[in-house]
C-alpha cells in the first residue's frame, strides 16, 4: 500500500532522496518474501488485490495500476538477483567471521561491488547476532564519494571567495550589450589584470550571456574592450546569482572597472533555443503518449541536440516514438506564439502552469508558454513554434530503474539527420539493389539466408572438429609414459580451442598437449595437463616457456594455461618441437 500510494504522488524508485526511501520499502518486503520461501516475483501481483480494496474510494489508482505493478515488476526482477547472490556471499562471511563484528570493509564491498544494500545487511546482521560497523561502512562510502569527486573531469568548484552583486541578466530580450568589468580571477585568485593567452573568470555588472541552469548550457560569445578581445568558451552561475564568464584573453588586457560590449554566439543561441522549446513540447508530448505518470529526471540543452530523461518502466515502442514525435510537429506547425510572464508561485499553479516534483522556487517565478505547454521555466526561447523547425528523436535508451532517456534534435540538426539517415537509405539500396521501399524485405531474405548459411557452416565445422578430435588422440607421441600431443588446428576459433584440449585431457592420461591457431594473423595458443601430472609439470609453467617464441605472452592455472603472438615461425618451432622443449625444460 506504501509503495503504490508513493507512487501515486509521483515518488518513483530510485537511488536518492524520497524514490531511494520507496526503494527500501520495495526490498524489505521482497527480502521477507523471500525468507518465507517465495522465490519467484510476487509483490507486483498484489497491485490488483490492493484495488480491488481500495479501488473504489481512489480511483487513481484503478487507472495508473498497470503503471505501478510494471515498476514494482521491474524493481523485483533486478532485485532479486541482487538478494540471492548478496545473502549467500553474506552468510558465508557470517559464517566463517570469528567474532561478532561485520567490519565496514565488507558491508561496503557488498553493497558497491554486488548491489547489496547496507540497511538488508544490517538487518540480516540482526537477526543472527552480529554487529555492524556502521561507522566503517561509512568512511569506506566516503573515501569512494571523494574518489568519484576527483576523477570528474567535468565538474566546476567555486573554490574562491565572491561578494560582487548579482549579475543584472538582460538576454532575454538582447543578444548584445556592454557590461563593466568588475572582477577577474585567474587561478582561482582575484587579480587587476589579464593578459593574451590567458585563461580567467569575469564578473560584469551586466550580461546577454545565458548562465547554464535548468539543464541548459551556459552561451559562448566575445567581450571587446577597449584593449582587449576575449573569447567567452563558457557561462556559469555562483550561488549567490553571480555569473562566471569564462574567458581566454585572445589579444591585448583586460583590466578591473574596464567597459566593454558583450555578443553571444547567436547561431549557438539559436539553436539552443530551438532544443530548450523543444523539450518542452517532448515533455507535454510523452505524457500524452505514455501518461501522467511521466515525471522529467533531468535534462540537458545544447546547441546540438536535447537529452531528456523521465520517468517510466518500460522502453519506448516504435509506435509511441512516432506518436510522440508527431505531437510535438504539429505543435511546430500551429507556429504558436511563446510567452514568458514573472508570477508569484501559487498563481503560476494556480494557472496551469506545471512545476518539477522536488524543486525547490523562489516566491516570484517564470512561466513559459510554449504551444500547448505550460510549465516553470527560466530558460531561452524560441518567439515561435514554428521557429523550431522539425523536431526529430534518434535515440531512445534506459538510464537507470524507472527511468528512459530520449534524445532528439531540431531544425537545421534534424534536417541534417533526416539526410544522412536518407543518404545511407540510399546507399543500402544501392548496395543491395533493391528500392527503398522494398529494402525491408530484402534485409529479413538476407537475414534468413545468412542464418541458413550460418547453420551449414556450423554443421561442416562440426564434422571438421569431429574429425580433429579423433585424429588428436589416435597416435599421440609418447616420453617417459607420457603423451604428448601437439598440433596447430585451421579454422577454429579459441572456444573450440579449448574444448579440444579439454576432449583431449579427458580422453588420455597422462597427457600435456598444445594446440594453438591463427586468427587474422594473431595466434592462440592453449597448453592442457591433465590432473594426474599438473602438480608437477604446470601448464602456466610450459606456456611462460613457449610464448617468447611467438612474441607473446601467457599465463594460466596448473592444468591450463594460454598464449597469444604474432610471430608464425615461433608458432612451427613450438608444435614442430614440443616434445624436445619438453625434455630441456624437465627432463635434461
Amino acid at each position: 500500500r506504501a509503495s503504490c500510494f508513493l507512487m501515486l504522488d509521483g515518488v518513483f524508485p530510485s537511488s536518492e532522496g524520497r524514490g531511494y526511501v520507496l526503494r527500501r520499502i520495495i526490498r524489505r518486503a521482497l527480502r521477507h518474501g523471500n525468507k518465507l520461501g517465495q522465490k519467484k516475483p510476487f509483490f507486483s501481483l498484489l497491485v490488483d488485490d490492493l484495488c480491488h480494496l481500495m479501488g473504489n474510494g481512489f480511483s487513481e489508482l484503478q487507472e495508473k495500476k498497470e503503471v505501478i505493478a510494471s515498476y514494482l515488476l521491474e524493481e523485483e526482477e533486478k532485485f532479486n538477483e541482487t538478494l540471492n547472490r548478496g545473502i549467500e556471499l553474506l552468510d558465508n562471511v557470517l559464517n566463517n567471521a570469528k567474532g561478532n563484528l561485520l567490519d565496514g570493509k565488507t558491508a561496503f564491498l557488498l553493497y558497491d561491488t554486488y548491489g547489496f544494500p547496507v540497511d538488508l545487511t544490517a538487518d540480516i546482521c540482526r537477526e543472527k547476532g552480529f554487529n555492524l560497523d556502521q561507522l566503517g561502512f561509512e568512511r569506506e562510502m566516503s573515501i569512494q564519494k571523494e574518489k568519484a569527486r576527483t576523477s570528474n573531469k567535468f565538474k566546476f568548484a567555486e573554490t574562491f571567495e565572491c561578494s560582487d552583486p548579482e549579475t543584472n541578466f538582460v538576454g532575454y530580450d538582447t543578444s548584445r550589450t556592454e557590461g563593466t568589468v568588475i572582477s577577474i580571477f585567474k587561478n582561482n585568485q582575484l587579480v587587476e589584470n589579464a593578459v593574451k593567452g590567458e585563461s580567467v573568470f569575469l564578473t560584469l555588472s551586466q550580461s546577454c550571456f545565458y548562465a547554464e541552469s535548468g539543464g541548459q548550457v551556459g552561451d559562448i560569445g566575445n567581450l571587446k574592450t577597449d584593449s582587449a578581445n576575449v573569447k567567452i568558451t563558457n557561462t556559469t552561475k555562483m550561488t549567490n546569482n553571480v555569473y562566471l564568464h569564462h574567458g581566454f584573453i585572445e589579444s591585448g588586457e583586460i583590466k578591473v572597472n574596464q567597459s566593454g560590449n558583450l555578443q553571444i554566439d547567436e547561431e549557438n543561441r539559436a539553436n539552443i533555443k530551438r532544443n530548450h522549446s523543444a523539450t518542452h513540447l517532448l515533455h507535454l508530448a510523452l505524457k500524452k503518449t505514455l501518461g501522467d505518470h511521466v515525471q522529467q529526471k533531468g535534462s540537458l540543452v545544447n546547441s546540438g541536440r536535447t537529452r531528456f530523461d523521465f520517468s517510466h518502466p518500460n522502453i519506448l515502442t516504435n509506435e509511441q516514438i512516432r506518436k510522440v514525435e508527431n505531437i510535438v510537429n504539429d505543435e511546430i506547425l500551429e507556429n504558436s506564439k511563446t510567452s514568458a510572464n514573472l508570477m508569484e508561485y501559487a498563481d503560476a499553479l494556480k494557472s496551469g502552469a506545471v512545476a518539477l516534483f522536488g524543486e525547490k522556487y523562489s516566491d516570484e517565478v517564470r512561466v513559459l508558454t510554449i504551444g500547448s505547454s505550460k510549465e516553470l521555466c527560466g530558460g531561452t526561447h524560441v518567439g515561435r513554434t514554428g521557429d523550431i523547425g522539425f523536431f526529430k528523436i534518434v535515440n531512445e535508451t534506459g538510464v537507470s530503474s524507472g527511468v528512459r532517456r530520449v534524445e532528439a534534435v531540431t531544425g537545421k540538426n534534424a534536417f541534417a539527420y533526416i539526410q544522412e539517415t536518407d543518404e545511407l537509405v540510399k546507399q543500402v539500396s544501392s548496395i543491395t539493389k533493391t528500392p527503398v521501399k522494398k529494402l525491408h524485405e530484402r534485409v529479413i531474405d538476407l537475414l534468413e539466408s545468412n542464418k541458413k548459411l550460418e547453420q551449414q557452416v556450423e554443421f561442416v565445422q562440426q564434422k571438421w572438429i569431429s574429425f580433429i578430435r579423433d585424429s588428436l588422440i589416435k597416435e599421440p607421441k609418447q616420453f617417459n609414459e607420457i603423451n604428448i600431443v601437439a598440433k596447430n588446428i585451421e579454422q577454429v576459433d579459441t572456444k573450440v580451442l579449448r574444448k579440444l584440449v579439454d576432449y583431449v585431457k579427458s580422453k588420455i592420461s597422462p597427457v600435456i598437449v598444445v594446440l594453438s591457431t591463427l586468427d587474422n594473423e594473431k595466434i592462440h595458443l592453449i597448453v592442457g595437463v591433465s590432473k594426474d601430472l599438473s602438480k608437477k609439470y604446470r601448464a602456466s609453467s610450459i606456456v611462460s616457456e613457449i610464448a617468447p617464441k611467438i612474441d607473446g605472452k601467457g599465463g594460466g592455472r596448473d592444468d591450463l594455461a594460454q598464449a597469444g603472438g604474432t610471430k608464425t615461425e615461433g608458432l612451427n618451432e613450438i608444435i614442430e618441437n614440443f616434445e624436445t622443449i619438453l625434455k630441456k625444460l624437465y627432463w635434461s
